[in-house]
């Protein structure tokens, strides 16, 4: 093997290496963003001073700390309980460097505007049919973004015409981001309960 060679055959193992360092850099980083996010949703105290509340105590009871009682609150005021598809977004997309998927911008754009459909619609629908008057969120379980687009579409097409529009919207959405066939779901659906149902009749001996 002539030196030239040699020298080749390194430089694309360290661009390999470099490149599988940087995946799982990235993927970690993501994993971790997308926990803390997540916790400090999960851990939201309205008493918290933060965006929206000036706060009744000294510090605040968020396990996020100011940083993260700021970042549930503003999430929850503007999408409602969709702000946990922040999170959910942050660690698929780890996901996706880590596997070294490349996509081009078409392909990015269909799913950021995938992303965007299931989070309006998404919060909408949660407006609409989860209202819950007890709730501890800034501005109800659709947040500001939800109850404005409900209130649009149920003046526009009606209560249920607004639910259908809304629905549709949101399964078009999780379809362009994800890819996911919701045929494919129904059919791999029908296929267990078929199974299911006929362990159940051996079970029993029929």
């Amino acid at each position: 093997m002539s030196q030239a060679t040699r020298k080749k055959t390194k430089s694309t193992l360290l661009i390999g290496y470099t490149g599988r360092v940087l995946r799982e850099i990235g993927a970690l980083a993501c994993g971790a963003l997308a926990l803390y996010f997540f916790w400090s949703l999960v851990t939201f105290d309205a008493a918290d001073s933060a965006w929206s509340h000036s706060g009744v105590r000294a510090g605040v009871a968020n396990q996020g700390g100011v940083v993260g009682a700021w970042l549930a609150d503003i999430f929850f005021y503007l999408f409602g309980y969709l702000a946990y598809l922040f999170p959910a977004l942050i660690a698929y997309a780890g996901w996706w460097i880590f596997r070294e998927y490349t996509t081009d911008q078409r392909h990015f754009g269909l799913r950021a505007g995938g992303f965007m459909l299931a989070l309006s619609s998404g919060a909408a629908l949660a407006a609409m049919h989860f209202a819950d008057p007890t709730t501890l969120l800034p501005q109800g379980v659709g947040g500001i973004l939800g109850e404005g687009i409900a209130a649009g579409l149920v003046r526009a097409f009606s209560f249920l015409g607004a639910t259908l529009f809304l629905l549709a919207a949101f399964l078009i959405g999780v379809t362009l981001l994800t890819r996911l066939s919701w045929f494919w779901v129904m059919d791999n659906l029908g296929r267990a309960c078929v199974e299911w149902g006929m362990r159940a009749v051996r079970s029993f001996g029929f």
